[in-house]
C-alpha cells in the first residue's frame, strides 16, 4: 500500500511517473477517466512480485542446476548465442533472442522438468463431463500437476525422466494441454512470452561471459510453496572465463 500510495501522490501532483507497471497502470486509468481501486492494484501489486519475478526466478534456479551439469548443453547455448547474437559485440535484441532456437528449447526443458508452479486447479461452476466421460459435479476442484505430467512416460515417453532438449527442436510446440507450465486454453499466462524471453537472455548474457560451479553439492530438494523453489537456495562459484 505505501508504493501504491506513493505513485497515487505522484499523480496526483503531475509528477512524470516512472517505466514501472505500477505507474503505467495509474497514468492509463488517468487519461481515459477510470479511476482503479486500491484493491485493484493491490492485486496487480502482488501479481508482478508472485507470477512475474519469483516463478522465473525459480526456474532459472533450476535451470543452472541442470545445466552446470551438462557442459555440453552450455557449449552449444553460447555456440548459438555467439552465432546469432554475435562474439565480440553481442546484439541482445528482442529479435536476435527470438532466433535462439536451441535456447529456446532448454528452456522448454527446464520448465517441463521443474515448473515454477507444480500444482493448479480449477472449480466447476456448473456440472460438465471430461473428454474421458468423468463426470465433475458444479462445486467440485478439479486440480492437476504440471510437475507429475512433465515426468509422466505416457506423455513424453521412456526418457521422460531425463534432460533432453533436442525433444523440442524443430518440432512444433505442444500443445498447452500436454504441457501446462503456463496452463493453458483462455487462462493461458499471459506472461509467457515474457518469461522465455527474460530466461534466454538471462543465459544468453550470462553463459558465455561466467563459469558457474555448485561447490556445495545441492541435494535437489525442493521448498514446495506458492512456487517450487529449490530448498536453501542455490548457492553457487562464479567466475569469469578466460
Amino acid at each position: 500500500m505505501s508504493i501504491i500510495n506513493s505513485r497515487r501522490r505522484s499523480v496526483a501532483d503531475g509528477d512524470k511517473l516512472g517505466p514501472d507497471l505500477l505507474s503505467r497502470f495509474l497514468d492509463h486509468a488517468k487519461k481515459i477517466g477510470q479511476p482503479l481501486r486500491d484493491d485493484e492494484l493491490q492485486s496487480v501489486v502482488m501479481n508482478v512480485m508472485i507470477a512475474g519475478r519469483d516463478t522465473t526466478a525459480c526456474a532459472l534456479s533450476w535451470g543452472f542446476y541442470e545445466l552446470i551439469k551438462r557442459p555440453k548443453v552450455i557449449q552449444n547455448i553460447v555456440k548459438e548465442v555467439d552465432d546469432i547474437c554475435g562474439k565480440d559485440d553481442p546484439d541482445y535484441s528482442y529479435d536476435k533472442i527470438s532466433e535462439l532456437r536451441y535456447t529456446h528449447a532448454v528452456v522448454m526443458e527446464i520448465l517441463r522438468l521443474h515448473p515454477s508452479v507444480p500444482n493448479d486447479h480449477k472449480y466447476a461452476v456448473k456440472d460438465d463431463v471430461l473428454p474421458d466421460g468423468t463426470f465433475i459435479p458444479a462445486g467440485s476442484a478439479v486440480a492437476w500437476l504440471p510437475l507429475a505430467m512433465g515426468r509422466d512416460k505416457n506423455i513424453w515417453g521412456d526418457d521422460a525422466a531425463e534432460f533432453k532438449p533436442e525433444r523440442f527442436l524443430n518440432v512444433k510446440e505442444p500443445s498447452m494441454y500436454k504441457y501446462p507450465v503456463f496452463n493453458a486454453g483462455p487462462r493461458t499466462c499471459l506472461g509467457k512470452p515474457m518469461a522465455f524471453n527474460t530466461m534466454k537472455l538471462t543465459l544468453a548474457y550470462l553463459l558465455p561471459k561466467f563459469e558457474f560451479k555448485d561447490s556445495i553439492g545441492h541435494s535437489g530438494d525442493y521448498k514446495w510453496t506458492m512456487v517450487r523453489s529449490m530448498k536453501n537456495g542455490f548457492p553457487l562459484d562464479i567466475s569469469m572465463k578466460k
